[in-house]
């Protein structure tokens, strides 16, 4: 008993250090460069658009495979990219200033990723007729580094409001 309670008091005065921040700083960094959806081109897909179609990538702050004329595809990304960025400011602004707001809205985007993911995903299906494609983005590095970010950034709201308690 007394071991889990001197493990929980370390636990707390990690995420109450800068550490836990500064980790889930370079995570969001790094999630611009990796890649958080893959669609692969189905059979279909080679038949109406031909053998050298690509596979679609969709990373942090790119997409690869698509035609990023098309307005739809620029503005997507770009967004993407601009959240990650604004994030990524927010967290930095938090090491300087402690100020927990910054947190809350980080937390909120973060909570809402999915919902603009699934968003981006199918705008990208929709804009490719017919290329019969395969979507896997539940093993796909991004993921699971927004995950980390994600619980790093509930553990410091929880071991920040655990403290002034």
């Amino acid at each position: 008993m007394r071991e889990a309670v001197r493990m929980q008091s370390r636990l707390n005065r990690l995420f109450q250090s800068d550490v836990a921040i500064k980790i889930s700083l370079l995570l969001t960094v790094l999630s611009i460069f990796l890649p958080f959806v893959y669609m692969e081109i189905g059979p279909m897909g080679y038949r109406y658009y031909g053998p050298s179609v690509p596979d679609i990538y969709i990373f942090g702050g790119y997409i690869f495979g698509k035609d990023t004329s098309f307005w739809g595809i620029n503005v997507a990304y770009k967004i993407q990219l601009g959240l990650i960025l604004f994030i990524a400011y927010n967290q930095w602004r938090f090491l300087n200033n402690k100020r927990v707001k910054l947190l809350i809205i980080n937390t909120l985007m973060l909570l809402f990723f999915p919902i603009w993911l699934e968003t981006y995903v199918s705008g990208v299906v929709c804009n490719s007729d017919g290329a019969d494609l395969t979507i896997y983005w539940h093993s796909m590095p991004g993921i699971w580094v927004w995950g980390m970010v994600i619980a790093l950034h509930g553990a410091i709201l929880y071991a920040g409001f655990r403290k002034s308690v």
